[in-house]
């Protein structure tokens, strides 16, 4: 699952973190820090990055062959390898890194304390955007990877290669995402723990279209792009996934519908325990696993109608166990990835 993996921290204990892909560990790093505030990247054309705990080191996990990018059989992976580090690259712990959207030009961005650089893997050399941005929670490319977006405390900052920085100040808390619209060049949407979103145009000064009103008790943490229309699926700390629709120009939005992960979690326990039960649930709305990992987290695939909705269930989903928000539902959603159902391969499942 190569895109559910992008943006999605890193999972397990608050000792380590690792890259797995499709049931097999390609790479394993110690961590000081908590994996959730690190951002690891994945993707189909190259591999793996995760940030190591060593000073600016950061580990690049690739196939063995070129023939076994972006296949979906088995791979074989090679070593490790480490990017270049200082001089040639950050001096202090990476706390993020994303990849870009064109394979052609093979870009991965990357952030610590004291700068966010954008990578070419072809070469392993790297370009400057930022000096000294402070703690960056969250990289994230623009579809024609001209622009890149970084969350740093309360703000928004959006940078582009020869250009200043463009500072994007609205929340009233820290931004926790970022994603770009496919659908509608410059349109950035920010998420933040002020449990608000906010929709951005980057192509001018950086001028605010839309911000949505206060949308539950708990921070929204992540977020997607719907690959067939204008909406967008964010997910909650609450266990709350939200499919926000808007309108041409970007000027309004609404939500249109509500997923609670914690109850379809519980809904397909109680089914798959059911020997030769049907589902009561009905055709619109439904939950499966895509894959369990050690920490009490999961990757889960959640279809509503066409779409099918990757979903990184975040510690609290045991029976009885709340998470920090207090919420009744007990899942933090902490990563989203959407794509067309039966786009994935294996059938129609997604």
């Amino acid at each position: 699952e190569p895109h559910l993996a992008t943006g999605m921290p890193a999972m397990g204990g608050s000792g380590g973190g690792s890259a797995r892909v499709r049931g097999c560990v390609v790479a394993s790093v110690a961590l000081s820090m908590p994996p959730s505030h690190v951002q690891l990247a994945a993707c189909a054309w190259d591999g793996v990055c995760l940030p190591d705990d060593h000073r600016g080191a950061i580990v690049r996990c690739t196939p063995a062959s070129a023939s076994d990018r972006g296949g979906c059989g088995n791979v074989t992976w090679g070593e490790p390898q480490q990017l270049p580090r200082y001089p040639s690259g950050h001096c202090s712990r990476v706390t993020c890194v994303a990849y870009g959207n064109k394979a052609s030009r093979a870009r991965l961005a990357s952030a610590s304390n004291d700068a966010i650089l954008v990578w070419d893997l072809h070469t392993e050399t790297h370009t400057v955007l930022a000096e000294d941005p402070g703690f960056v929670t969250h990289l994230v490319f623009s579809p024609s990877d001209e622009e890149l977006s970084a969350c740093v405390g309360n703000d928004v900052v959006v940078l582009r290669r020869g250009q200043p920085e463009m500072v994007l100040r609205a929340h009233t808390a820290p931004t926790t995402c970022t994603v770009f619209s496919p659908h509608q060049a410059g349109v950035l949407v920010s998420l933040s723990d002020d449990r608000t979103f906010v929709v951005w145009d980057t192509t001018g000064e950086g001028s605010m279209l839309y911000r949505s009103a206060i949308l539950g008790p708990a921070p929204l943490l992540a977020a997607a792009f719907d690959p067939g229309k204008h909406r967008a699926i964010m997910g909650s700390s609450e266990g709350r996934v939200l499919f926000v629709e808007f309108e041409a120009g970007c000027t309004h939005a609404r939500v249109n519908h509500t997923l609670e992960v914690r109850r379809l979690l519980l809904q397909h326990e109680q089914e798959a325990s059911r020997a030769g039960g049907g589902s009561s649930g009905g055709p619109a709305d439904v939950a499966a696993p895509v894959a369990n990992t050690t920490g009490g987290r999961a990757k889960w695939a959640v279809r509503s109608g066409a779409v099918t909705v990757g979903v990184g269930v975040g510690s609290g989903c045991d029976e009885g166990e709340d998470d920090e928000a207090g919420s009744e539902l007990g899942c933090s959603v902490t990563a989203v990835a959407c794509f067309e159902t039966g786009a994935c391969g294996g059938g129609g499942g997604g």
